[in-house]
């Protein structure tokens, strides 16, 4: 007993004491944070990485943006035949107006 008494001899342990006070093994294979550098290299290469949610997000936020391109042109088309389909009978009144009015407005 008296030889684990005497300056510390038989207390050194594998472990040190951080800041806040709690351990952390300092043994081969452990980070500086106390995380197992396997688990680290592991969280990398994880889908639920940042890195892989942000390039999802990404991919998401272009993949809807062509989507609303494809409709923002299919609804200029469908504007463009409306108007059509709108301003030709306008015309052919007009020209039957014309044609009414250079007439003499009779009816023949």
């Amino acid at each position: 007993m008296k030889k684990f008494l005497e300056k510390g001899k038989g207390c050194e342990s594998d472990s040190s004491t951080t800041d806040e006070g709690t351990k952390r093994k300092m043994r081969e294979g452990y980070s500086e944070n106390g995380e197992r550098e396997e688990h680290a290299k592991s969280r990398k290469l994880s889908t639920n990485s940042p890195q892989k949610k942000y390039e999802s997000k990404l991919d998401t936020i272009i993949e809807t943006m062509n989507k609303l391109s494809n409709d923002v042109t299919e609804i200029k088309k469908d504007q463009k035949s409306s108007k059509e389909a709108i301003e030709q009978p306008i015309e052919d009144n007009r020209k039957l107006w014309n044609l009414w009015k250079n007439n003499g407005g009779r009816t023949t």
